[in-house]
């Protein structure tokens, strides 16, 4: 399709409805009245699985960009000796490109590097070793969460579109559909919502399932504050700051930057040995994305940070409240409201046209992650200026990863039914074993009450964000009615339920002491 810089790796796809029963269902098969996890040989299979998967995406795609700058340089070169015209554009190479690479990388045919796959399956098992034998923060916890990123992921509304005529070749729209927003489609009826570059962004879906993967390592069953309350070492180290998020951090980076890891690092951020200057460039601003997006995730997941959560909130006010009125982007120009809300932040395309991808690069990373800095013109009015064309819309595509990993670290309060009970159970417990042992308050009389709290002060909320982003289509309306469902059925059995977890609890203490 023209216009499109995308490889598709995936399996046949299934129907909507079926992705949605997927995601509703997620590992219900692992649900048994014992609470007993799957084996760690298994969870470990379907870590390696998921980040194999975004990995051979991550792979094809750059294989066929840097297969493209070649071409161009190369034909340009020829064509400069033999005294012929230059090409207009080095997109006349575009889809000649992905045809080579595409049909060398089909997905059931691609086969990683033994060495590649024989690292990637240490790191996970690496990764698991870290976690601790707690209740909930373990790695049937971060295995379900990598789980439901990645089923978020699919759940993405494709945004490939037949892009404007006024786009000057097929590489620049090209990286247009790969890093930036909705364009005007020559006949309504194509258009569809922008995922503001996540959904062509490989690097993007591959840092968030890792970030999924690692964010609870090293968890101790207790939370930030009663480590604080502690003087804990890690309190201490990180200042009382988002502590056990920032421990996980630190582990998740040194383990990937291990020599021992330093084939599979070539096959995530791409090799330098003997690449050119401009594909330098491409593959170091590809690793800024992952580092940056691993940061900010993990340090999301921190949902008891009131400095946090505002900030988040902030971003999601300044990236669609304000500029949209709550709604997805419209056909309308946007600029003029925009402009007034940024005022001097805000940056003016300049008259000149620098190289497409140098230019792309530049705008890649001169936005901070938190996306203080971004254009004041519309989608619709984009496409008449390079400069903007070639840039990520930062704060809007920010504020979405941030919603998704937060939704899928508490996936279970959105899927079904038993699920959301067995994850219930498995916090209680956590919180109870803390409890004993005089690392955290008695919270079974109000763990009814604390559910419906946290239903209707945080779930709903990402929930409803993830809904008014509008990049999961009809996807955005099934989390909040499973959440909603949920929250009904609580109210109806909660009470009593509670109940059955203390005896229950209570019955295995009595168990233990015989």
């Amino acid at each position: 399709m023209e216009g499109e810089f995308s490889v598709n790796i995936s399996s046949p796809r299934h129907t909507r409805a079926a992705e949605q029963d997927m995601w509703t269902g997620l590992n219900e098969a692992d649900v048994n009245d014992a609470l007993t996890p799957p084996s760690m040989n298994e969870l470990i299979h379907r870590a390696v699985s998921i980040f194999e998967k975004h990995l051979k995406h991550v792979i094809i795609t750059r294989q066929a960009k840097l297969h493209e700058m070649t071409s161009f340089h190369v034909t340009n070169s020829i064509a400069s000796s033999s005294n012929t015209p230059q090409p207009q554009s080095r997109g006349a190479f575009h889809d000649q490109s992905i045809a080579v690479v595409k049909s060398k990388y089909e997905v059931e045919d691609m086969k990683l590097d033994p060495l590649v796959s024989s690292e990637l399956q240490d790191l996970i098992s690496n990764i698991a070793s870290k976690y601790n034998n707690v209740f909930f923060h373990n790695f049937e916890h971060a295995a379900h969460v990598m789980a439901s990123a990645d089923s978020l992921l699919s759940m993405l509304q494709s945004t490939t579109l037949k892009t404007n005529e006024q786009l000057e070749s097929k590489t620049d729209k090209a990286l247009y559909a790969y890093s930036t927003l909705v364009v005007e489609p020559r006949h309504r009826s194509e258009k569809k919502l922008s995922t503001y570059g996540i959904a062509s962004c490989p690097i993007t879906h591959l840092a968030l399932v890792y970030s999924a993967l690692v964010h609870d390592m090293g968890h101790e069953g207790i939370g930030n504050q009663q480590m604080v309350k502690e003087n804990h070492p890690l309190a201490i180290k990180y200042q009382g700051k988002s502590v056990a998020e920032n421990n996980s951090l630190d582990i998740a980076i040194y383990l990937l930057e291990q020599k021992n890891y330093a084939n599979l690092r070539r096959a995530i951020f791409g090799d330098f040995t003997n690449a050119s200057t401009e594909a330098r460039e491409f593959m170091n601003a590809e690793e800024h994305i992952f580092y940056n997006i691993l940061t900010e995730n993990i340090h999301a997941t921190d949902i008891f940070s009131r400095e946090r959560l505002e900030r988040n909130r902030r971003k999601w006010i300044e990236s669609f409240d304000k500029m949209y009125n709550g709604k997805p982007l419209t056909d309308g120009c946007t600029c003029e409201p925009k402009s007034k809300i940024l005022g001097r932040r805000a940056s003016v395309p300049p008259t000149s046209k620098p190289s497409p991808v140098t230019n792309y690069l530049t705008r890649l990373r001169s936005p901070s992650v938190h996306g203080e800095e971004f254009s004041i013109l519309c989608p619709s009015c984009q496409i008449y200026h390079d400069e903007c064309v070639l840039r990520l819309d930062h704060m809007r595509a920010c504020a979405v990863i941030v919603q998704m990993i937060q939704a899928s670290d508490v996936a279970h309060s959105m899927q079904s039914w038993p699920i959301f009970l067995k994850w219930n159970m498995k916090l209680y417990q956590e919180f109870w074993a803390a409890t004993l042992v005089g690392r955290g308050p008695d919270f079974s009389k109000t763990w009814f009450q604390d559910q419906i709290a946290f239903f209707d002060n945080y779930v709903t909320s990402v929930a409803k964000r993830l809904q008014q982003c509008g990049v999961f289509g009809d996807f955005g309306r099934l989390l909040l009615q499973n959440l909603r469902n949920n929250r009904a059925r609580w109210l109806l059995e909660g009470e009593d339920l509670c109940e059955q977890m203390r005896i229950r609890i209570m019955a295995h203490q009595v168990d233990e002491i015989k």
